[in-house]
């Protein structure tokens, strides 16, 4: 063997080695965010439902999240209450080349219980 050949396949695999974990820490930011914003929906989905629609809905959000996502929706159609959340994330690896933002999102629909009937 050569001597400074460790040092060579060092140099020359420690970039891709950082590039992959970049790669796999960002992804896990998204699938966190992503995570994160499904939990809000559901839950602000499920206040509107049981509260009596939107506006209680899209004001559990941010107790929910601990902040206020950039973009959140609220629908009622019939016994349906939606709410979509939608995030911005930056990228974290600016050397791969992706969007330098990637939007995600969180959807939830619930159906509001009806009131039960008394009994008699």
């Amino acid at each position: 063997m050569r001597r400074g050949q460790a040092l060579l396949e060092l140099a020359l695999v420690t970039p891709l080695i950082l590039l992959i974990m970049l790669g796999g820490i960002g992804v896990g930011l998204l699938v966190l965010t992503r995570i994160e914003l499904q939990h809000a929906a559901q839950e602000a989905a499920i206040a509107g439902a049981s509260n009596g629609g939107c506006a209680s809905a899209l004001g559990i959000v941010p107790q929910v999240l601990g902040y206020a996502p950039d973009d959140k929706e609220c629908s009622e159609a019939g016994q349906l209450v939606e709410v979509t959340l939608s995030e911005s994330v930056a990228e974290i690896a600016p050397m791969i080349p992706l969007p330098r933002t990637i939007t995600v999102v969180g959807r939830a629909v619930v159906r509001e219980s009806p009131a039960p009937e008394p009994s008699g």
